[in-house]
């Protein structure tokens, strides 16, 4: 063990050692419902407009290569912190390998290199047989029983125009929701009781307001 943990703050790996900190964080937090743990995808066409119908082509070029690489990794299926996480622990085993079998006869570069090209293809790996219950659940959740209408109770800390979550019950078992409320609106507190008023397909969000 204690030659692990060595490994593990040698220079070579420390880097992603510490990035393994803010992701178990943020599953930890997100389990106790601080705030909710999106499910989405990213959409690659959300990366190529200005908002005013206008692309630069250094915009579009850089676009180009985020949807490349969003599709590499499965990242348009796959929830993106799914997708860091996945990169994140198969960084740092592949620089934990690679520095305890080659690090007498290869620079450290060229580790974090082949370990950073190995996480990337390992992570499309690993998400391939993944995409199918994502996407089953996203086509689940727009095609669940009409929840407009109907009342709920914040569940997250807090739910804003920006994340949020709430339970709605029913009586095939309480249904959580990705929730916001319209932007200007003050945020609500977790155990607020809310009533749905809209649906977002698009971005399969619910629009709430406190009862």
């Amino acid at each position: 063990m204690k030659e692990i943990w060595q490994l593990a703050i040698s220079p070579g790996v420390l880097p992603a050692t510490l990035l393994l900190i803010p992701i178990l964080l943020y599953w930890i937090i997100g389990a106790l419902g601080v705030f909710n743990l999106d499910l989405d995808g990213v959409d690659p066409s959300s990366m190529d407009a200005n908002g005013d119908g206008v692309t630069d082509h250094h915009d579009g070029v850089f676009a180009n290569v985020m949807g490349g690489m969003t599709r590499l990794v499965n990242a348009q299926d796959i929830p993106l912190m799914v997708i860091l996480t996945l990169i994140t622990l198969f960084l740092w085993s592949s620089l934990m390998i690679s520095h305890f079998l080659f690090a007498a006869i290869a620079p450290s570069w060229l580790l974090a290199v082949a370990s950073l090209v190995a996480s990337v293809v390992l992570t499309r790996l690993t998400t391939i047989p993944l995409r199918p219950f994502f996407l089953a659940l996203k086509k689940d959740s727009e095609n669940h029983v009409p929840v407009v209408g109907r009342s709920g109770v914040v569940r997250t800390h807090e739910l804003t125009d920006s994340h949020g979550q709430i339970e709605v019950p029913d009586p095939m078992g309480p249904m959580l929701l990705n929730a916001r409320v319209k932007p200007g609106v003050a945020p609500l507190r977790k155990g607020d009781e809310v009533i749905v008023f809209e649906f977002d397909s698009s971005r399969s969000i619910y629009y709430v307001k406190s009862l």
